[in-house]
This record gives C-alpha cells, sequence and structure tokens, in this order.
C-alpha cells in the first residue's frame, strides 16, 4: 500500500486535548487495507486507519511511532 497522509516529523500534542486524526492509504491491487501501529500510547483502527488519542501527564515526552499499513 501507499500511504497518502503526510505525517511531520515533529508533531506536538497537548496534554488532555484529544488528538483525531485518519489515515489514507490505497493500494494498487485493490486489496483491503490493515492499519497497525507500534505503540502503546493509541491504537490505530485497523480498517479506517483512525487514530484518537488524549495524552496524559504519564504520557508527556518524545515518542517514535510507526503506522504501517
Amino acid at each position: 500500500p501507499v500511504i497518502s497522509t503526510e505525517i511531520s516529523t515533529d508533531v506536538v500534542i497537548l496534554e488532555d486535548e484529544e488528538l483525531s486524526w485518519t489515515l489514507e492509504a490505497r493500494d494498487e491491487d485493490g486489496d483491503d487495507i490493515r492499519w497497525e501501529d507500534d505503540t502503546d500510547l493509541f491504537d490505530i483502527d485497523p480498517a479506517s486507519g483512525l487514530i484518537q488519542f488524549t495524552p496524559r501527564q504519564v504520557d508527556v515526552g518524545r515518542h517514535t511511532v510507526t503506522v504501517s499499513a
């Protein structure tokens, strides 16, 4: 799949403010896209690519996250 959502290398998310972000991708063969991530901070909906996340005090800091389709 080709991920078409551009993501900055540095994203700032404020504590106690919800992030809602839907990633987009396409598959040249028309296969269904299945999303996954490598973090415990949030879950990505495997079918829609929706990320919903409200960081708490314990989440403050720099994190590297990989999302794949």
